[in-house]
């Protein structure tokens, strides 16, 4: 998967935009036992595994999850590159309760682009 992610960061930057359909798990064999382990999945461990892709497309980031139950994506992420160029990267992840997996499920990234502003009241950074 992070080479795939990387890929896909690569011909964003090419094409100027891209969304990409992908069913990857991200974690596996959770345990969700109450709101706290919930919280601490989508607060800790899926961001960590976001970070982890951004991290190997060699990407500076600042990662946000949305606040409320908004019609948007799950996480979005205001991206830079080595060279300077913006990258707006939004992430759509799935949680499948009865197999323990966190699953990435859609990106879309816009190149040459900042994240909407308007849109940033509706997400807080993990």
């Amino acid at each position: 998967m992070v080479e795939e992610f990387a890929e896909i960061i690569e011909r964003c930057l090419k094409k100027g935009a891209i969304e990409e359909e992908l069913f990857d798990t991200l974690i596996e064999d959770m345990e969700i036992e109450n709101d706290d382990d919930y919280l601490q999945l989508l607060h800790f461990d899926i961001p960590a595994a976001l970070k982890e892709l951004m991290d190997s497309a060699g990407l500076y980031y600042t990662l946000y999850h949305k606040k409320d139950d908004i019609d948007s994506h799950e996480y979005i992420a205001s991206c830079e590159t080595e060279s300077g160029r913006k990258i707006a990267v939004f992430f759509d992840v799935d949680i499948d309760f009865e197999t323990g997996e966190a699953i990435l499920v859609g990106v879309t990234a816009y190149a040459d682009r900042t994240l909407p502003k308007g849109l940033l009241p509706y997400y807080h950074p993990v």
